[in-house]
């Protein structure tokens, strides 16, 4: 075991590039944040250009700076379907000769037909600076092709306000009936916000804290509808591979979903007439590490 002085005079060169990368992540985080108080605006240069303003980043603790203008070039868009890139920092580092680099590199993801759902595409070197990772690509802003029309986004945050990890997002035609695959297991997380649609169209938040796996929880929504008032729920069970959420079933059944819709008038001794309907859909998961 030893002690050093890291931040100290030592009359000789002893503070490397992990040693401030560690300092910067212990007081900001581990994962990448935009520097300042507020996401710079992305902006479009024709179809295809993207262009970011100067800006700094801190990336798994190594500070990054896009000095000036910087401009990425994208692949075009096709008139009938739809993409989604994502735009990272990768990061390199080449023991043989000491040296450490940084470059934006684009990850293109696969055209589908605008009927479909988008989803990230596989990035090719995952991990992260602090754990020892020579070469890595850092998602930092993610880029969707609607045909030929281009839009963008960070999706990090700033380090004064951190945004959480996007860990689903569907449709709720797609997930009433069907169970959700997260991109990270819940349990590298404190929180949890399940953001759901219901029938209706209504749409709202429930929060899990300390997510875990065989957590059940309940999502209940009301929604007047002329003279009727609809009060809608269904069970969820994170599986215990911390990545699945499915609907929760009664006594452990495959036979049927447990979700049901009461429906009521609001008048003095109106009957509550039920029924087991999939009413409920989870269209997006977002999680926290703080």
């Amino acid at each position: 075991m030893t002690v050093e002085l890291v931040t100290g005079a030592a009359r000789s060169a002893h503070v490397s590039s992990d040693d401030v990368a560690n300092l910067f992540a212990g007081l900001a985080g581990r994962d990448a944040y935009v520097m300042g108080n507020s996401l710079p605006k992305l902006t479009f240069q024709g179809a295809n250009r993207l262009q970011i303003p100067a800006c700094g980043l801190l990336v798994n603790g190594r500070f990054v700076r896009l000095t000036g203008s910087t401009q990425v070039s994208i692949q075009s868009g096709s008139q009938s379907a739809k993409r989604r890139d994502l735009i990272c920092v990768r990061y390199i580092a080449d023991h043989s000769s000491n040296t450490e680099t940084a470059e934006l590199k684009v990850v293109a993801g696969n055209s589908v037909s605008k009927s479909q759902n988008l989803s990230d595409p596989n990035v090719p070197l995952k991990g992260n600076i602090l754990d020892g990772a020579p070469d890595v690509y850092v998602p930092i802003i993610k880029v969707e092709l609607d045909g030929l029309t281009p839009s963008a986004e960070w999706i990090i945050g700033n380090i004064a306000s951190p945004q959480p990890a996007r860990l689903f997002s569907g449709t709720y035609e797609s997930t009433k009936s069907a169970q959700i695959t997260l991109s990270d297991i819940v349990t590298n997380y404190t929180r949890l916000d399940v953001v759901y649609q219901t029938s209706g169209g209504d749409v709202g938040t429930t929060t899990l804290y300390n997510p875990r796996g065989g957590m059940k929880f309940s999502i209940v929504a009301m929604e007047p509808s002329n003279n009727m008032v609809f009060i809608k729920n269904k069970c969820f069970e994170i599986q215990s591979n911390s990545k699945t959420i499915n609907a929760a079933r009664p006594n452990d059944s495959t036979s049927a979903w447990w979700a049901k819709e009461h429906r009521f008038q609001p008048t003095d001794n109106a009957g509550i007439y039920t029924s087991h309907a999939n009413v409920i859909g989870i269209i997006a998961v977002y999680g926290y590490k703080i």
